[in-house]
């Protein structure tokens, strides 16, 4: 009997003083919650202010740029964008140049809207949306802007296909990789399916009209535009000699217009009196790197738009200033995040505004496009 009143009063001992340890803790648990609570409010208010900050950048004012121009050929008018040169974001290799020096990788991933790449330089690699990738399974055209840092390891990038059907070897060409990068998307309408409505059917269609329009105005046979390799190719489209030589009296009259200076960092295209499409670089010596494949692609518009019994006026540089100024003060919305750069787009009733920023720069901007929605360009 003694020795259970023992034992009964050893256990209200153990009780009492497993008590009195649980509520020691107790304080000590909810501090260190609170702390935890802290740090991930402080967390998710950093990502917040991030976020808030990738929208507010003091970035140029359209004011701080000049606009020269129309320079004229046929139906296809140029202007240049004039303004202040970024040394510290003009040191990039472009797709183009990476593929070319094999200092990056592009491969196939069994999914046709899914490429993924790699940068092997030690220089940050610069990808425009619309570039054209040739080989793989099928030709195709990258959807969005992408910065990739040196020695990035592989990183998805998004894609379209231009060239339906094929999904196998062509000739010699690797199969699983993609081997260059020459050409651009041309027609305004194709950048809006990519770009903007994401939507394959309607690039295929505009692939197939890019064909019909280029022998219809160059007054070749279709099959002449088509390679018999892969008829479908828009990549072996632009490459064939009927339509080189149709294009190059826009190319031989407009290609040395931003040789008179350094500060030229972009461009703005009109094609039968409207303007289809404004480029504008952080710095000169990126836009000179990208102006011989862009003018290319847009002489493949403008002869695919060509018609000698319209007349039509180049439209003044307030026109281009107008429409950069209507898409610039609009809300902005993250399009993509992709390698070390986000694109934002700010979107008006007539009007579309991509800017690709350098997240590794601080959020500073490297490439905007301005795009005209198709109702406002006819």
């Amino acid at each position: 009997m003694v020795w259970l009143e023992w034992l009964r009063a050893q256990s209200k001992k153990h009780q009492a003083k497993k008590s009195e340890g649980e509520a020691e803790r107790i304080p000590h648990t909810q501090a260190r919650q609170g702390t935890q609570n802290r740090q991930g409010a402080r967390k998710k208010q950093e990502a917040r202010t991030r976020q808030e900050s990738l929208f507010d950048l003091d970035t140029e004012a359209i004011e701080d740029f000049r606009i020269s121009g129309p320079y004229t050929s046929k139906n296809l008018s140029v202007f240049l964008i004039h303004g202040k040169d970024v040394p510290a974001l003009s040191d990039f290799l472009t797709l183009e140049e990476a593929l070319d020096q094999g200092k990056v990788i592009v491969e196939e991933t069994g999914n046709v809207s899914e490429l993924r790449i790699k940068n092997l330089s030690d220089k940050d690699v610069f990808v425009q949306s619309g570039d054209v990738v040739k080989g793989g399974r099928q030709d195709r055209a990258l959807q969005f802007d992408m910065i990739l840092t040196p020695e990035s390891g592989f990183v998805p990038i998004k894609a379209f296909c231009v060239e339906r059907g094929r999904w196998s070897r062509r000739g010699l060409q690797d199969v699983d990789r993609f081997t260059e990068a020459h050409g651009h998307v041309a027609y305004r309408s194709m950048k809006m399916a990519m770009k903007y409505r994401g939507d394959q059917h309607e690039v295929w269609r505009e692939v197939h009209n890019t064909q019909l329009r280029s022998a219809s105005n160059a007054n070749i046979p279709l099959s002449k535009v088509q390679n018999a390799a892969s008829p479908t190719s828009y990549q072996l489209t632009l490459e064939t000699p009927e339509v080189q030589n149709a294009i190059q009296g826009y190319v031989d009259e407009l290609s040395n217009a931003p040789n008179a200076t350094h500060d030229v960092i972009g461009y703005a295209i009109a094609i039968n009196g409207r303007v289809t499409n404004i480029d504008v670089y952080a710095s000169n010596v990126l836009f000179v790197k990208m102006w011989m494949k862009l003018l290319k692609a847009s002489a493949l518009e403008a002869l695919g738009e060509l018609n000698s019994a319209l007349g039509f006026e180049a439209p003044t540089t307030d026109q281009v200033i107008a429409i950069m100024t209507d898409a610039n003060q609009e809300k902005a919305q993250v399009k993509a995040m992709a390698g070390q750069s986000t694109t934002i787009m700010k979107e008006s009733k007539s009007n579309l505004l991509f800017e690709t920023r350098d997240t590794k720069s601080g959020g500073s901007w490297v490439h905007r496009n301005y795009a005209i929605k198709e109702d406002e360009a006819k």
